[in-house]
């Protein structure tokens, strides 16, 4: 018989992979209606556990085509954060910023039991 792991024995034995994850939820404000520009008001950010595994660069561009970046991240977080982070604005984990990665505009989530995988990447800055 194959045994169910709840997110609370898993958070238990998981080790350094723990952390905690700040979500960020935006409202949306429309500054020029011509040119189409808006702008974003993050609120606080509402913490949540959960598992984050750092991404080499083959794992990125074989988990997430199209994306450039040197710094992305899969989270694993309990079934039940589902809303949260399909509203959220951006991801920060260890003072670091972090968006979901999008298809279409919609956030890719994984859903795999009682846990959801999330993909997970900063951009890159264009200062050179």
């Amino acid at each position: 018989m194959e045994h169910k792991y709840n997110f609370d024995e898993l958070w238990d034995n998981i080790g350094e992979l723990k952390k905690v994850i700040r979500i960020f939820i935006a409202s949306e404000t429309i500054t020029d209606p011509y040119k189409k520009t808006v702008e974003y008001t993050t609120k606080s950010g509402i913490p949540i556990k959960g598992i984050v595994v750092d991404l080499i660069a083959s794992q990125i561009q074989w988990k997430m085509p199209g994306i450039v970046t040197d710094d992305a991240k899969m989270i694993i977080i309990p079934k039940k954060h589902r809303g949260l982070i399909e509203a959220s604005y951006k991801l920060k984990i260890e003072n670091n910023e972090y968006e979901g990665w999008k298809v279409n505009g919609r956030l890719q989530i994984r859903e795999e039991g009682e846990f959801l995988r999330i993909y997970v990447y900063r951009r890159v800055s264009n200062n050179v």
